[in-house]
């Protein structure tokens, strides 16, 4: 899972293995060419034509051959312990990509070089097809797939658009409820508990956290924050709610789909909407399927020398093309276990039991 990238750069391909002590990584990335060729209308291709019949001067300006043309990749490589990394890089229609390779497999490494080596370069049609030099189509096998990390185009999008703000009711609390008619919701805790709905945001260590925050603010909404404790609030309860479309999220579709509640686990893990995931689940309760994690976040604070780890549990469900996100926060697993349960009904259904541990019927 890569992080968001920043403005102009692609992530295209991640990929990783791990078998017993050996370890290795493989990232493709584009960088957008920092003055882009203007794209002509067809007037401007007649004007330009018509100018070059005249043996006038062009308007356009076109990059050197050696940035319109590839074939050959350059690289560098370092090597830190008995990690081996290598990257290698080449232009194509004036974008820079990369390839980075880092393993403590001399094999791996040397088996990527080769394929590196035997790297073909195709000219793709409106259509989608792909030439190669000699003219001919080539054939390509499998379906496109979108990932490891969220678009750059999707990003940008949506911290433009900012959706939350627009399609997200903030619902209403009262003493120990908190309702939301618009996304059909009625959650109820102790009367007791304190609650608000800020959405603090964490100190960010570079523009690539800062701007990760920005895109989860954009496509969600924090609808509550509940403290068990009055004066204390190392225990926490949050509610928030994610446009899944803002950023086409992925989100387990049944009981057995594993693979999906992971990929979801792991992209509110790169948002920042969850600290580290150890371990999920999946649970159905009135025919409503729940995804559960359990993991840990670390912080650090002025008032601390060393960093603070909390525990978390975390439950998601889908909901009128929301996910709704409980998130119980604690500093160790006996506090967190010792919050008391809180309940949630949907569209004036049965109420559900919501525990840090369990999803059930009270």
């Amino acid at each position: 899972m890569m992080p968001l990238m920043p403005p102009g750069q692609h992530a295209l391909l991640a990929l990783g293995f791990q078998e017993g002590r050996r370890s290795g990584t493989f990232l493709i990335t584009a960088s957008e060419p920092p003055n882009p060729l203007h794209e002509m209308n067809e007037e401007e291709r007649k004007a330009e034509f018509q100018a070059w019949a005249k043996k006038e001067p062009s308007h356009q300006t076109r990059p050197p051959d050696s940035l319109m043309r590839t074939g050959h990749f350059y690289h560098t490589s370092k090597h830190v312990g008995d990690v081996t990394t290598v990257q290698y890089w080449t232009f194509i229609k004036n974008y820079l990509i990369r390839v980075k390779v880092s393993s403590n497999d001399a094999t791996f490494v040397r088996k990527t070089k080769v394929a590196i080596n035997g790297v073909e370069f195709y000219c793709a049609q409106e259509d989608g097809t792909l030439i190669n030099e000699q003219g001919k189509i080539v054939p390509t096998p499998g379906e496109g797939y979108q990932g490891p990390t969220i678009p750059t185009s999707l990003a940008e999008a949506a911290l433009s658009d900012k959706p939350a703000l627009e399609f997200i009711d903030r619902g209403e609390t009262t003493k120990g409820t908190y309702r939301n008619d618009e996304i059909g919701l009625v959650y109820t805790y102790p009367a007791v508990w304190e609650a608000d709905h800020e959405d603090p945001m964490p100190a960010a260590k570079d523009d690539t956290a800062q701007r990760t925050w920005d895109v989860l603010e954009a496509c969600s909404l924090m609808l509550l924050r509940l403290f068990p404790e009055k004066s204390a609030h190392d225990k926490m309860i949050t509610l928030r709610a994610v446009d899944q479309t803002c950023l086409g999220l992925p989100a387990p579709v049944s009981a057995t789909d594993h693979f999906g509640a992971e990929e979801l686990g792991a992209y509110l893990q790169m948002l920042g909407a969850f600290g580290e995931v150890r371990s999920n689940r999946t649970v159905v309760q009135d025919d409503r399927l729940f995804a559960l994690y359990n993991g840990v976040a670390g912080e650090h604070s002025g008032e601390h020398t060393l960093g603070q780890r909390r525990v978390e549990e975390m439950t998601i469900t889908r909901h009128r093309k929301l996910l709704l996100i409980w998130t119980w926060i604690a500093p160790s697993p006996a506090e967190l276990k010792a919050i008391s349960a809180t309940g949630v009904s949907f569209d004036e259904g049965a109420p559900i039991e919501l525990s840090a541990d369990a999803v059930g019927k009270p």
